[in-house]
């Protein structure tokens, strides 16, 4: 009985696993049938839960970020249900954190469920499937966004998303995850794997014409040879050069692009110096700062967000720049979150990835999963990440699968002892 029931454990986390990395690798052609894959492992996943609660949570590392994700997702959907009318203009604005609801909610249960104490016993050596289901995913994403710009003529690439920017964060943490597992692979040539793989993403990132994304994951990049350098006590010289080389060659190959937004950003910090706010940047500045003088402690609608940010800008005409945006979001996780849910949507999106931050130094003991959080942390202070669904899509998934990367590295060691 024992061993049947050990055959059925490691059959439903193989399963969920799979559809995580079939998730994963849809992310660049389809994004929704991404998100339908997430959604179908957690579905799987609460299930499991149900039938086996006490075996599911004794013991259970992940609890935390299931309780977090839990009430994150929970509330999401409240605000939704509560404040949502019928043919509301703001229609769209809605969905996008109740569709984040739906997917923490999901990645709660995926969590709770494949990182449970015990180990899956299964001959499939997910670490690797992991790894290289991650390595074809950065070709898929190289390959379609080279055949946009060159084929299609596409300036600014948004793959399957809506939004070229959107599409710059689908590539931007999935490409920090292929990085990471390079690194930690056991794979020869590892240092020409990351360059290739550095490269190829750089470029995919560059087409988007993402300024957040484009400064981000080379930034990223590096930080995590650093980190593995002195982690592993050991300088890898030839891939700070290589790294060097394939930086310097990416940029000189779309430098009329980069040229481009960097006189934008310019362009919009002189304008933004003499009060107009009608830019990118100066837009996103405005955002930031009627988010918080308009916020309600306890939530509000975003009619009652809009009317509030209308009277403001009576009051202060400089901040026009905002009024395009108020049927979105306000380009900031925390500040678009504190103007609609309020201070607890903001202190359960803190409390969410500090439980995934406490997990990956205490019970993972992998410092490389705070590359991911922290590249989230600081693309979300210009833009909001945990909206819709293919950008949170795109990170919770990274985030389980190098979870999953790591305890499948550790199962392994125990089945073969």
């Amino acid at each position: 009985m024992s061993f049947c029931w050990n055959e059925i454990n490691s059959g439903i986390k193989s399963l969920i696993l799979i559809l995580c990395i079939f998730s994963l690798m849809t992310l660049s052609l389809w994004d929704d049938v991404a998100t339908k894959f997430l959604h179908a492992a957690g579905i799987i996943s609460a299930l499991y839960f149900l039938v086996t609660p006490k075996k599911t949570i004794t013991n259970n590392p992940t609890l935390l970020i299931f309780i977090s994700l839990c009430l994150l997702g929970i509330v999401n959907i409240i605000w939704y249900s509560h404040y949502k009318i019928s043919g509301s203009v703001y229609t769209n604005a809605y969905r996008g954190p109740m569709e984040t609801g739906k997917i923490a909610l999901c990645s709660a249960f995926i969590f709770l469920v494949l990182f449970a104490k015990n180990e899956m016993r299964t001959k499939i050596k997910f670490g690797k499937l992991i790894l290289f289901a991650s390595l074809a995913t950065q070709l898929l994403f190289f390959a379609h966004a080279m055949w946009q710009h060159f084929y299609l003529n596409v300036d600014r690439v948004a793959l399957s998303a809506s939004h070229a920017t959107t599409a710059g964060y689908i590539i931007l943490f999935p490409s920090l995850l292929a990085s990471i597992l390079i690194l930690k692979s056991d794979l020869r040539h590892k240092t020409t794997l990351y360059t290739i793989n550095f490269m190829l993403s750089l470029c995919a990132v560059i087409v988007t014409e993402t300024r957040a994304a484009i400064l981000v994951f080379p930034f990223f990049a590096l930080i995590l040879i650093i980190m593995d350098s002195y982690i592993n006590k050991r300088i890898n010289y030839k891939l700070y050069y290589f790294i060097t080389i394939a930086l310097l060659a990416g940029v000189f190959s779309f430098k009329d692009t980069l040229l481009m937004r960097m006189n934008d950003l310019n362009n919009d910090l002189v304008n933004y110096s003499h009060d107009n706010t009608r830019t990118s940047v100066g837009a996103r500045l405005a955002m930031y700062e009627v988010g918080l003088k308009t916020y309600s402690p306890i939530g509000q609608s975003l009619e009652k967000r809009a009317e509030k940010i209308h009277e403001l800008e009576e009051k202060e005409p400089r901040l026009s720049g905002a009024l395009p945006y108020v049927d979105s979001h306000l380009h900031n996780d925390l500040i678009d979150t504190l103007s609609t849910r309020g201070i607890p949507g903001v202190v359960l999106t803190i409390l969410a990835f500090s439980a995934i931050l406490i997990y990956a130094l205490r019970t993972a003991k992998e410092p490389y999963i705070l590359i991911l959080l922290f590249s989230l942390l600081v693309v979300g202070l210009s833009d909001v990440i945990l909206f819709s669904k293919p950008v949170p899509t795109a990170v919770f998934i990274t985030i389980i699968l190098l979870c999953a990367y790591f305890k499948a590295q550790s199962d392994q060691c125990l089945l073969e002892k």
